[in-house]
């Protein structure tokens, strides 16, 4: 032990310096705190977490296999039902529907003329617009197209199925009849006894259906356009075909290219 003023070193029990006289207090213990030895780092087991499941997307229906499935299925029996169809009318096969109205009036001063096989028909071409319009004949039936792929009309109603050519004569692309027509677009009807009228059908399914067709500039395109009129209105020399766009308006009297089954 020192003093600590004079530096004299002194006995450990002394109290106070031999030297100096200072009084002599005793050195401060320190007390070392032992190391600890670092640890080697252990990666915990992964199993010793929770696991949380990821979540499963599902995939979309067209790429599941069961949709694919029934798509097959129902060609099949479209093309089957085609075939039955086909082979119950040969006289069919180019597409031709044959009438089922058994209440059809024909005038009998008609200027259709008739033979045992054929009707003589005159197409009537006439223009509105932008639009060369060709009605080829016109048929009455309860059904349109053949098979699956077909539509008939419901009771107490039929099909008159107009067949035209149809040109578009502007310079832009258009929508032959289309279904967001706006005052200024072509727009059709049938009329019967001048006084009731009926608007064309969306055939779905019927890829030989016009309405909302899209025609390039002096493309022609060839098809139907079919309206559900009532049976009670299937008088063919009472029916008329009108085409309208803004103020201009053409009109077909449908007994002059009616074509009788």
């Amino acid at each position: 032990m020192y003093c600590r003023k004079c530096g004299t070193k002194q006995p450990e029990d002394t109290q106070f310096c031999q030297k100096c006289g200072e009084k002599m207090q005793a050195d401060p213990v320190v007390r070392e705190t032992p190391v600890q030895e670092a640890q080697p780092f252990v990666a915990p087991n992964a199993s010793s977490y929770s696991r949380i499941p990821p979540k499963v997307r599902k995939k979309p229906f067209y790429k599941r296999p069961w949709f694919w499935i029934i798509i097959g299925f129902v060609l099949i029996v479209g093309i089957i039902a085609n075939l039955g169809d086909n082979a119950e009318n040969p006289a069919n096969e180019q597409g031709e529907t044959t009438s089922s109205v058994s209440n059809v009036n024909i005038p009998s001063d008609s200027t259709v003329t008739t033979s045992s096989t054929t009707t003589s028909i005159q197409p009537i071409t006439q223009i509105i617009e932008n639009w060369e319009i060709t009605v080829k004949f016109v048929e009455i039936n309860r059904k349109i197209g053949r098979g699956l792929f077909s539509k008939e009309a419901d009771d107490g109603s039929t099909f008159l199925i107009v067949n035209l050519e149809v040109k578009n004569i502007g310079t832009e692309q258009e929508y032959f009849l289309s279904i967001m027509a706006f005052k200024d677009d072509l727009s059709a009807i049938v009329k019967y006894a001048d006084r009731y009228e009926y608007p064309p059908n969306q055939l779905l399914g019927i890829s030989d259906d016009l309405a909302h067709t899209s025609i390039n500039p002096l493309e022609k395109k060839s098809g139907l356009v079919a309206f559900s009129i009532a049976e009670e209105a299937a008088v063919i020399d009472d029916l008329v075909l009108i085409f309208k766009q803004g103020s201009e308006e053409i009109t077909y009297s449908l007994i002059e290219v009616w074509k009788q089954p």
